[in-house]
């Protein structure tokens, strides 16, 4: 195992498998005491359908996240 990034609350992840539609490449383990939300792809994308402001949000945010990223 290698730490690549200390996450933050409200931090996200699995997002890039989410959107190209793969499974995830890394792992995440707790260091401290965490509540944790996790929702399967075919939920998400049900309220998604059913709520299209939500789904141009969500893509707005994992858009602007990932551009963080490739900054670095």
């Amino acid at each position: 195992r290698q730490m690549v990034r200390r996450l933050v609350p409200a931090s996200v992840v699995g997002e890039t498998a989410m959107v190209a539609s793969q499974l995830r490449k890394s792992s995440v383990e707790a260091t401290t005491l965490s509540k944790v939300m996790s929702i399967r792809t075919a939920q998400l994308q049900r309220h998604l359908e059913d709520d299209p402001g939500m789904a141009v949000m969500l893509y707005h945010n994992l858009a602007a996240m990932l551009a963080e990223r490739v900054e670095w």
